[in-house]
This record gives C-alpha cells, structure tokens and sequence, in this order.
C-alpha cells in the first residue's frame, strides 16, 4: 500500500521524489522556471553558470510494455541502462506499475536530444520502452 502511495500515484501525476532527482540540476528535470535568482541561496553562483549552457540530460518518461519486465531504477546511475540504436543513452532512475493506467511506467535521464515523443528504446538490451510525457495519467 505504501508503494502505491509513494512511488506510483506521484509517477502516473507527473510528480517527483527527490530521489528520482538526485544528482540532476533543475535545467535537466524541467524546473528551470522554478529558479529565482532574486533570491539569494546555497549555490545560486554555480546554478546561474549552468543556466548559461544547454544541459547535458534530459528526464523523460517511460512506459514499458512488457506486463512481467523486470527494470530497477535507482538514482546516481544505478537503474537500468537505456538504448537507442545500440548506444547508451542514459538510465532509468523510477520503474513501477501505475495501477490506476494500467501500464508500467516510470522515468529514465537520458543524453539531451536522443529521443523525441514515440521513440522506443532498449532498457537493458531486452525490454522496448516508449518515451512518453512524464505525466502517465488516463
């Protein structure tokens, strides 16, 4: 029950642990709009040297499938690895079965530009995932 609560409803909303961020500066994840350098904060210098350069990753999201798939996700590189065209793209940082679209879904961090809506990957040079918007909802 608290899996469902705290891994796959804020999956299917399009919401975020902090643990699928990890390691992710907010121009990879989408929260670029959420910085205010207004306001003074811890690493507000270096945050405004990286909104100066197009960043390297990009978090997308993933549906798989595959009903019985078996993909870890994890953060710091430790979730499966993703594919397009035989190259590593990235990995996959959340993976659950969303039970309210009935699908697997999840997130992966993959090298900006390397896929668009629609595409499908390889996680693990086995499973087909579609890259979908990070909002899983029906």
């Amino acid at each position: 029950e608290i899996d469902v609560m705290a891994m796959t409803l804020p999956a299917e909303a399009g919401y975020y642990l902090m643990l699928d961020l990890r390691r992710c500066t907010p121009y990879e994840v989408g929260f670029d709009s959420m910085v205010d350098f207004k306001k003074d904060f811890v690493g507000k210098r270096a945050l405004r040297k990286l909104s100066r350069k197009e960043p390297a990753r990009e978090l997308v999201g993933i549906e798989v499938p595959d009903y019985d798939a078996v993909i870890y996700g994890g953060p710091d590189r430790k979730g499966n690895l993703v594919f397009k065209d035989g190259k590593h793209i990235g990995y996959v940082t959340k993976f659950t079965y969303g039970y309210t679209v009935e699908k697997n879904i999840g997130y992966a961090l993959v090298k900006k530009g390397s896929v668009e809506l629609g595409d499908v990957v390889k996680v693990n040079d086995r499973y087909d995932a579609i890259i979908t918007p990070k909002k899983h909802l029906a």
